[in-house]
């Protein structure tokens, strides 16, 4: 490896260990106190390499919020077997399981990245650049909701129902039942399978002519 490359290298680990820390810093202690001071305090880097890489917090904030986003559309990529391949796929049957998947993913081994997503989420509310990260997150999502109806709208609107769901799940503590929140989002999105009242139908209609035989 050549000096430059190894500058590369040491650069590029330096930032993801402070954009690591900072969605550290927003999950456990919220946005006001993303700081460049709190960020470099919990990298264990100094002050000046924390302002060198992201010279004001805003900066700071959009940074984290993508981090936060690339890590859960990275796992999102890898449960739907397409890291990095063009979206909207998969098998319809097979979403409702890869989306209860992600939302149980979001409140355990990503929840820090998750409590960050939606902490920067409400604070887009305010900062229009941080929209664009929101945005993609938002779209991504919704390509895995797509092949259910083949509407973007419905995709869009199931998408958003699941961040919600995920969401109040955390917000009530129910995060401490990853089951319960693979059940919760499961049958949320097959009520946006059209699929799903159908084979709901035929089960009734084979039960009741089984039971119409004894």
């Amino acid at each position: 490896m050549s000096t430059t490359d190894g500058r590369l290298a040491r650069g590029e680990a330096s930032r993801a260990a402070m954009l690591a820390a900072a969605t550290r810093v927003v999950a456990s202690h919220g946005v006001q106190a993303l700081t460049h001071r709190a960020v470099a305090a919990q990298a264990g880097v100094s002050h000046a390499r924390v302002v060198y890489h992201y010279a004001s917090v805003a900066e700071l904030r959009h940074a984290a919020l993508a981090a936060a986003e690339d890590r859960i559309v990275d796992r999102l990529g890898e449960l739907m077997g397409q890291p990095g391949d063009a979206p909207g796929t998969m098998e319809p049957a097979l979403v409702p399981q890869v989306a209860a998947q992600l939302a149980v993913h979001m409140v355990t081994d990503l929840r820090d990245e998750t409590t960050t997503l939606y902490t920067l989420m409400a604070e887009a509310t305010r900062d229009e650049e941080l929209r664009t990260a929101v945005s993609a997150m938002s779209s991504r999502i919704a390509d895995l909701m797509e092949p259910l109806s083949g509407s973007r709208e419905l995709a869009t609107m199931a998408g958003a129902a699941l961040l919600g769901i995920i969401l109040v799940a955390m917000s009530r503590g129910l995060d401490r039942d990853p089951e319960a929140v693979r059940t919760q989002a499961m049958a949320l999105v097959e009520h946006f399978d059209p699929h799903v009242p159908q084979q709901r139908g035929a089960r009734e209609a084979s039960t009741a002519n089984q039971e119409a035989g004894h």
